[in-house]
């Protein structure tokens, strides 16, 4: 499975644009606009901007190169807020029954699977927005 490599993060007047290009083919790197990033922009700014671009190199995806609107983004697990994440997640975890553990991807999770993936996602969500705050200056 491949990754997407992206290599500049533009903002424009008419939205956000990145260049990026699949880790799976040799295709140069192409522009193009991305409206979810757009929509985070217009909606919250660079703050939200910053947010969701963790999340897609989070998931998806990863800087690549020396461009300045990608520099903030390099190390981005290196800090003190991934580490705590790793920390609460693991806490819960280790809060789980054995059998709540086997429940994590069957059809009908225990009650509290539930809730260590409910307190897992908002860890996450606090994770990106902590990481975003720290994030150097704008791009």
């Amino acid at each position: 499975m491949g990754r997407e490599l992206i290599n500049r993060i533009t903002v424009k007047k008419d939205g956000v644009y990145i260049s990026s290009h699949s880790s799976n083919d040799s295709a140069p790197y192409r522009s193009h606009k991305i409206q979810s990033l757009t929509d985070a922009y217009e909606q919250g700014g660079q703050l939200q901007l910053d947010i969701e671009i963790i999340r897609m190199l989070s998931e998806y995806a990863e800087v690549k190169g020396t461009h300045q609107s990608v520099m903030r983004y390099h190390r981005l697990w290196d800090n003190e807020f991934h580490n705590e994440y790793i920390e609460k997640t693991n806490r819960l975890w280790d809060m789980l029954t054995e059998e709540d553990k086997k429940s994590r991807y069957s059809n009908d999770p225990t009650v509290k699977m539930k809730n260590y993936r409910e307190m897992s996602t908002i860890f996450l969500e606090e994770k990106y927005m902590n990481i975003a705050k720290a994030l150097p200056a704008t791009i």
